[in-house]
């Protein structure tokens, strides 16, 4: 008999039979299942609490490149500092692997040295860049982030040159009387107050003379410390014929030569990223006669 048999729960073959007292119904007995209170379910028993989902690794994110100094000469270098941010592992535990146009870096890790390349023409911007990497999952199922970002240009100069070579060709398209003053005073900076005298002295120049000869060597260049400012100095020596006599010359022969021998005295000032010249005079060997002055101008 399957009457008062207790709640019996049976599971075979992935179903589960529910067994239990026999219902009443007003119809007598029941077929066999509702008469022994039988419940059959098949399939997969009943499923736990799904698991918490574990959240993604988060790439390393690079906040700053700082550089010190931004500006240097070519035989220096530049200390490069990476700050770098990662959610799970330590920044001292990631790769980082430094490039550049050229140049070679010093050390490793998120801090290093860079120094530029010896023959780079100047003044140059270097740009350097940085790739991160992070390393994350089982050792036989690892996975990689690579992130990348690049600093703010390292500004690079040979000042000794770039003076040298600016001054010289400021003298050489001077002693090109074919040239306007506008060609010679192209590297005159405009915040000077010497470019305007310095055209008036090359207007004059040209009125009156007519430069058959010159030749120039660079003598003397210093750098102040702020590396803002520069003086050089370049020994001149011209050969020229009156194209008109000055006022102040009244002993002056157009169509007749004279020679000047000194020193070409020149200023320089480091504006937005280069070098630019900001004056000029000139110091005779001897002491001036009026065509020199009006030559060089009376600065």
């Amino acid at each position: 008999m399957v009457q008062g048999l207790s709640l019996i729960r049976v599971l075979q073959a992935g179903c589960l039979y529910r067994y239990g007292p026999p219902a009443r119904t007003g119809l007598g007995h029941a077929p066999l299942a509702a008469a022994i209170g039988l419940a059959l379910s098949c399939g997969s028993s009943p499923a736990g609490p799904a698991p918490t989902p574990q959240p993604q690794n988060q790439p390393p994110s690079v906040t700053a490149i700082e550089i010190e100094p931004a500006r240097i000469e070519l035989n220096e270098e530049v200390v490069v500092r990476a700050i770098v941010q990662d959610a799970e592992t330590p920044p001292g535990s990631l790769l980082y692997e430094w490039s550049s146009d050229g140049g070679t870096f010093t050390g490793e890790g998120a801090s290093v040295t860079w120094r530029p390349p010896a023959d780079a023409a100047t003044p140059a911007d270097f740009p350097l860049r940085l790739t991160v990497r992070e390393r994350y999952g089982p050792p036989n199922a690892q996975q990689e982030h690579r992130v990348t970002a690049s600093s703010a240009p390292v500004r690079v100069h040979d000042s000794p040159t770039e003076l040298r070579e600016m001054s010289l060709k400021f003298l050489e398209l001077f002693a090109d009387s074919d040239k306007s003053p506008e060609e010679c005073l192209v590297d005159f900076s405009d915040s000077c107050r010497g470019k305007e005298s310095e055209r008036e002295d090359i207007e004059d120049n040209r009125t009156y003379f007519d430069i058959r000869s010159a030749s120039f060597e660079f003598d003397d260049l210093r750098i102040l410390d702020d590396r803002l400012s520069a003086r050089m100095a370049v020994e001149c020596e011209f050969r020229s014929r009156y194209r008109a006599c000055p006022p102040e010359d009244p002993g002056c022969v157009v169509g007749s030569t004279q020679e000047v021998k000194g020193f070409c005295l020149l200023t320089a000032v480091y504006e937005n990223g280069r070098w630019w010249l900001c004056d000029s005079a000139f110091d005779p060997e001897e002491a001036p006669m009026p065509a020199p002055l009006r030559f060089f101008g009376k600065r």
